[in-house]
């Protein structure tokens, strides 16, 4: 998916915006109010509302407030996005509620026995470590292309299951510590690390993180402390907004030396002003832009996607050129206006620059109007009951949700459709570890035994 950019000529046409958007900061003030409400709770830096609170509040509300407004985004467009952004809250929130106010009604699996996970988690790491091993191997490649095409797009969608495996074994090492453990663990984590240290990727800071905590909780009960959280949020807040100049940075330092730097050296800090990539970010606000484009072309023009932009990803992701051939993958791709930003070029003077995104709160519009609302209260309600499964005991529920979670923040930054595209792919990846673990332990016939169920009972406040 590509972001857009004002086309050349029109940023000069630009100009800071000076009036005022009631309903902009009525979002930036409800997001953040969830998103404190959510980190006062016990635990609630993990649950669904804090987090999507805290995107909203912290990423998307100050972009929409102070984006350079180009002259033709009208008021109206800004403000249909900032309802669309309080929808999609609100929605959020009722998605979560319903799906956690009460237990689960289905009898609670006996548990694996965690020797049984072992060989299965195994298994997987050393699929995910070949896949590592070829996509840097094709990378030196690959810099050199705008759009990443044939190999290295399948396996940068399938070594996405490496926030499975991670989760699993960090699970594992957490509740039984033992060499083979240990070694799952530490070699899933140096899967994962490239991509933050080396790549620069901010989903794999998410990821990490949102998985370790939520490890730590599932596994051993262990809530972190409020001024950890924070200082980990502030931590999260510049390097989100700094991974831009710091990839340029990077690929500088690369041009003039042959060398590729990662996070921990002082030359790629030294190239980047924090506090005027913070603001030029938050000023440009691409994605932001982008998404407010979206929603102008579809009032005015009274159409709508109607779930073509879920429908292209997954035929994008799915349907591959190699086997199928391209004339039946263009085919089946939906051509609606909406969906091709040449359109806003000629109708707006404005493009998508490449790299940037419409976000979740922008796709939902183009597709559904303000219903694309419902589209996270569908996703909440999802993920709160795997949070009641996995506060339950079910390990399975537990790594799914962690593995999930933090698409939920993709779905937000990027479009809502990412959440659903990766979903079948991690549900196959849960079924396969299930299944094997089964068949290793013998225990396939007492799938459907029950094991006395906490109590449990969930609140948005406690």
């Amino acid at each position: 998916m590509g972001r857009l950019q004002p086309a050349s000529g029109c940023r000069a046409r630009s100009r800071r915006n000076k009036r005022t958007y009631p309903m902009t900061y009525l979002l930036l003030f409800m997001s953040l109010l969830v998103g404190i409400a959510g980190l006062l709770q016990r635990f609630g830096y993990i649950k669904v509302p804090t987090l999507f609170g805290l995107v909203m509040g912290l990423w998307f509300s100050p972009q929409v407030i102070l984006i350079n407004e180009p002259l033709t985004l009208t008021q109206g467009s800004l403000n249909a996005l900032a309802v669309t952004g309080l929808l999609c809250l609100g929605m959020t929130l009722a998605g979560w509620f319903l799906a956690t106010r009460s237990s689960s009604k289905k009898p609670l699996a006996a548990p694996p026995d965690w020797q049984s996970l072992v060989a299965p988690l195994a298994i997987l790491t050393v699929v995910m470590a070949v896949l590592w091993f070829s996509l840097a191997q094709l990378r030196t490649t690959l810099d050199a292309n705008q759009q990443w095409t044939g190999p290295a797009v399948i396996i940068t969608f399938f070594i996405q299951i490496r926030t499975i495996t991670l989760a699993l074994s960090l699970i594992l090492v957490m509740r039984h510590r033992t060499p083979a453990t240990i070694a799952l663990a530490l070699v899933n984590i140096s899967i994962c690390l490239p991509f933050l240290v080396v790549y620069l990727r901010r989903s794999a800071l998410i990821n990490l993180a949102i998985v370790t905590v939520g490890a730590m909780w599932f596994a051993r009960r262990i809530v972190l402390s409020k001024p950890l959280i924070l200082t980990g949020l502030m931590a999260a807040f510049v390097f989100v907004f700094s991974i831009a100049p710091l990839r340029d940075a990077q690929q500088r330092i690369s041009q003039s030396t042959g060398e590729t730097v990662s996070i921990f050296q002082e030359d790629l800090w030294n190239e980047i002003d924090f506090e005027e990539s913070i603001r030029d970010s938050i000023g440009d606000g691409y994605d932001v832009r982008n998404a407010a484009y979206s929603v102008q072309l579809a009032r005015d023009t009274g159409d709508y996607a109607y779930g073509g932009t879920l429908w292209n990803s997954f035929v994008s992701q799915y349907v591959a050129r190699q086997i199928f051939g391209d004339n039946l993958k263009e085919d089946l791709q939906i051509k609606s206006g909406l969906l091709q930003t040449d359109n806003l070029q000629s109708r707006y003077s404005y493009f998508y620059k490449t790299g940037t995104t419409g976000t979740g709160v922008g796709t939902s519009f183009r597709d559904f109007g303000y219903f694309g609302s419902l589209i996270f209260g569908l996703i909440a309600f999802y993920l709160g009951r795997l949070f009641v499964r996995g506060s339950e005991g079910d390990i399975w529920a537990q790594v799914l949700y962690l593995a999930l979670l933090p698409n939920l923040l993709t779905s937000i930054t990027h479009g809502y459709d990412t959440f659903f595209v990766i979903l079948p792919l991690f549900l196959l990846t849960i079924v396969f570890l299930r299944k094997l673990s089964g068949l290793l332990s013998g225990a396939g016939a007492r799938h459907h035994n029950t094991v006395p169920r906490p109590r449990y009972r969930s609140r948005l406040s406690g």
